[in-house]
């Protein structure tokens, strides 16, 4: 069954990317721009996790308090399942990043018990490249081409115009390049024809009753503004039907005028975060939490970066605290105070920005700084996941890319350095480990 009528064929002309400005669209992107959330929520368990900050990475580094920074699965199973593929994606090469210490005992042996690292993700070189990028999220594409109407056939024919995307490249010699990639998409032919105050668009690899169905025009002109709601015309039955979920955060607006047109796709951010449940108002109730928890009480941690933007649940965390025998000593914005057996320690986030990047990838981006302490020794967590940009495409940094084969609208193969992403995870848990409690956990 054709479910998507002119989302799967008229995005093969009109489908955006991102613009050079952001240039880390996935290839995708580019004909199946409507479809990156094909429906329901399944989309947002494809990715290793899911998210997206409302506001800049200009949210204050003392606090954390957007409930749109954080991201919230839709499932327990999701939970799992970001959790497994992003402990997945951790660098080895992060042992190298000396950000924590292991114990009161090693922080006496320094003349500070934080060893400092230049290359510590959070800070440092990445903080200005990272800053940038968060501070500017995409939420619309527009394209353009040429249009042709045959008013006796009743035919539309639309042809996009050339469209290049700067992409970071890997050579054939294994070095990286900014270059640009030919991403330009195919045009079609539909047949139109107007019903009511409506516009109707039938292709022929669709059923010859059911066409794609666009409002807001003027009823019997076929050029000016018309808006596709991800909805279909039944022509035998009179029925409409649309996608109820992704027409509440998607906008695909076509104005067509003599012999140009002109697409925009825009994201309702705040509706689609809502509506998929992306989100915790607090980070103090993220699945992060009873990670910490338990390592800090049995001595044995697993941690992902991500579970920081995973919302749990205040009842949740309190089943946790009772469970794990912790007592919340004080609270602010971006810290927590609390006792595990009369030890006290201490979470502070000092960054925290997610972007669920809908448009580029379908994915999770984050960067992230805290520390937790037991007031002598200094864990310190730097993490940072972001498609690769123009700032980030030099071989310095090949190490922490993910490659992933594309071809360009010519068929040519090339490798693109898609993501990034570099954390300290490894010697974070270690350190946690070394100040816990040390119970051993019940046999029951």
């Amino acid at each position: 069954m054709k479910k998507i009528l002119l989302a799967i064929i008229i995005s093969l002309a009109f489908a955006a990317c991102g613009d050079d400005s952001s240039s880390n669209a996935d290839d995708n992107s580019s004909t199946v721009i409507d479809t990156a959330i094909e429906s329901d929520s399944s989309s947002v368990d494809k990715d290793t996790s899911s998210v997206e900050s409302d506001t800049s990475s200009s949210v204050a580094d003392s606090s954390v308090t957007s409930s749109s920074s954080k991201v919230k699965e839709t499932s327990s199973a999701t939970k799992a399942k970001e959790k497994s593929s992003s402990s997945k994606a951790k660098d080895s090469s992060t042992n190298k990043d000396s950000s924590s210490t292991k114990s009161s005992s090693s922080a006496a042996k320094d003349t500070s018990p934080v060893k400092k690292d230049s290359s510590s993700t959070a800070k440092n070189s990445f903080s200005k490249i990272s800053d940038t990028y968060f501070a500017n999220k995409k939420i619309s594409t527009t394209r353009t081409g040429s249009l042709s109407v045959d008013e006796t056939k009743k035919t539309i024919t639309l042809t996009p115009d050339p469209y290049f995307q700067k992409k970071c490249v890997v050579e054939s010699n294994g070095s990286v390049s900014w270059k640009d990639v030919d991403l330009t998409t195919n045009g079609f032919t539909a047949q139109y024809e107007f019903h009511e105050d409506s516009l109707l668009l039938s292709f022929s690899e669709e059923s010859d009753s059911i066409v794609s169905l666009l409002i807001g025009g003027t009823p019997g002109n076929i050029y000016g503004t018309w808006s596709y709601p991800l909805c279909s015309y039944n022509r035998n039955t009179s029925e409409v039907k649309c996608e109820e979920e992704r027409n509440q955060y998607i906008t695909i607006t076509y104005n067509f005028s003599p012999e140009k047109f002109t697409t925009t796709n825009t994201l309702d951010y705040n509706t689609f975060v809502a509506l998929y449940k992306i989100g915790t108002e607090d980070y103090r109730n993220s699945y992060f939490m009873p990670s910490l928890f338990s390592a800090l009480y049995y001595g044995y941690a697993a941690f992902s970066p991500n579970e920081l933007f995973i919302d749990l649940g205040a009842e949740e965390i309190q089943s946790d605290l009772e469970s794990k025998h912790v007592t919340i000593v004080n609270n602010s914005n971006a810290s927590q105070t609390f006792s595990i057996n009369e030890k006290t320690y201490t979470i502070s986030v000092n960054k925290a920005d997610a972007y669920y990047n809908y448009y580029d990838f379908n994915g999770l981006e984050y960067i992230i700084s805290l520390t937790v302490t037991d007031g002598n020794a200094i864990c310190q967590l730097d993490a940072l996941r972001m498609a690769v940009n123009q700032d980030l495409c030099k071989n310095e940094y090949k190490e922490y890319f993910s490659l992933n084969d594309k071809n360009d609208s010519k068929g040519n193969e090339y490798t693109k350095a898609e993501m990034f992403e570099k954390s300290n995870i490894d010697e974070f848990t270690e350190c946690i480990k070394s100040i816990a409690v040390q119970q051993e956990p019940s046999p029951f």
